[in-house]
């Protein structure tokens, strides 16, 4: 077992005498400083600081060597404490008794480390092995606290795009397609749209005299949105209830199933393809695709597009086709004006006027208001065809079909 040299006095009729313990196993020897301190503490007169290197290099040969003539009052073993950083550590340092006396016990020391009031992080083997292996004038680690574990905040993901570049695809041939644009968060419902990753409080420490060291502040984060979200049970991700797009205003998420195009249809948007309710303010210039699984609503002009709708399609003006324009509509179809189009309807179509287009219904065309005029083209519908004025004088063909699904 490792045992550290250490020195003890001892008292004879004469004076105080030193006595060195050689160390064992690789243990520390004494030192010149200990031996100086030890007697200062204990206020034991020698004659300087020389004279004690010299009686100390001849204990360490094994003799017994006197160091003064005057008497003590003979001592035990004792030990001296020293707290650390801030009461995280108690450091412990022994102290040999005088020949004839005992050594500081293990159960001594745990008693003075309760009148100190040190409750926690005690290291009692370490108590135990410093004491039966007489580790003396060496400050020892025998008490240490927990320092607190800090944690995070929490996270906000948002799982759609939060910024749009708005730029182009280039194409393998480095030709540049404006029709891809995608300025669209597409969700369908039961979509998870952002994700809460709670956050980690961390663990709280604790001083040796068992005073609590709370962990850094962490910032929580709650779910902001508006109508046709619902946070689930857990708290931790933001559901749609609909289909249709996502956007994020502020902090704030927003799931609409009808889209709104504040802009015309063109090289800024790109075509447009929709899970839900279409509603573009301005007009769809030619060349352009726009599809939906809902309804279309346009507010200007279909110049030479072609328009898909699972729904209806409302052309609050009409569409200019130019030979080119095309409307699909699972519905209705709704227009002031058709001109050079080719238009399909699952229902009916309501217009004020259709020129020199090809028009084919389900069940009725309705060609009335102040114009209501159906010129050139052709006209097929299920079971009616209704015009203020069919052809012209112009000798214009126009064909109509009635009674049968086309």
């Amino acid at each position: 077992m490792r045992k550290n040299s250490f020195f003890q006095l001892a008292q004879i009729d004469d004076g105080v005498y030193l006595k060195i313990a050689p160390a064992q196993d690789n243990g520390k020897e004494v030192t010149l400083e200990e031996l100086v301190n030890f007697l200062d503490k204990k206020k034991i007169q020698y004659l300087n600081v020389a004279f004690l290197k010299k009686i100390l290099e001849e204990a360490k040969a094994g003799k017994t060597v006197k160091i003064t003539d005057t008497l003590i009052v003979p001592f035990a073993g004792w030990c001296e404490y020293s707290n650390v950083e801030g009461g995280m550590k108690l450091m412990a340092t022994l102290f040999p008794p005088m020949a004839g006396k005992p050594a500081i016990t293990v159960e001594e020391i745990l008693d003075d480390l309760r009148r100190m009031r040190v409750v926690f992080g005690v290291k009692e083997d370490v108590i135990r092995q410093m004491v039966s292996e007489a580790r003396y004038f060496e400050p020892i680690l025998i008490a240490e606290g927990a320092g607190a574990v800090d944690g995070h905040d929490a996270q906000l993901i948002y799982k759609f795009n939060t910024e749009f570049s708005g730029k182009p695809t280039i194409n393998e041939d480095g030709t540049v397609d404006f029709h891809k644009l995608d300025l669209i968060n597409h969700v369908k419902a039961g979509d998870v749209v952002a994700e809460i990753i709670p956050e980690d409080k961390g663990i709280s420490g604790m001083t040796i005299m068992g005073a609590v060291i709370p962990p850094k502040k962490v910032a929580r984060k709650i779910f902001r949105y508006g109508r046709n979200l619902q946070v689930s049970e857990d708290g931790t991700k933001l559901i749609t209830l609909v289909t249709g797009h996502v956007t994020l205003e502020g902090d704030r998420v927003f799931v609409s199933d009808e889209y709104e195009v504040k802009t015309d249809v063109d090289t800024t948007t790109g075509d447009i393809e929709y899970e839900g309710n279409l509603h573009i303010r301005g007009n769809v210039r030619a060349g352009f695709n726009v599809k939906a699984s809902g309804n279309i609503i346009v507010d200007g002009v279909v110049e030479g597009a072609e328009l898909i709708a699972g729904g209806d399609v409302i052309l609050q003006r009409g569409i200019q086709g130019m030979n080119r324009g095309i409307i699909r509509a699972g519905g209705n179809v709704v227009a002031t004006f058709i001109e050079n189009a080719t238009v399909y309807a699952g229902y009916d179509l309501e217009a004020d006027a259709v020129l020199h287009s090809k028009v084919t219904v389900g069940r009725n065309i309705d060609i009335h208001g102040k114009n209501g005029y159906l010129i050139g083209g052709s006209a097929r519908a299920g079971a009616l065809i209704s015009a203020k004025i069919i052809g012209s004088s112009m000798e214009t063909t126009t064909v109509l079909s009635v009674g049968t699904n086309p």
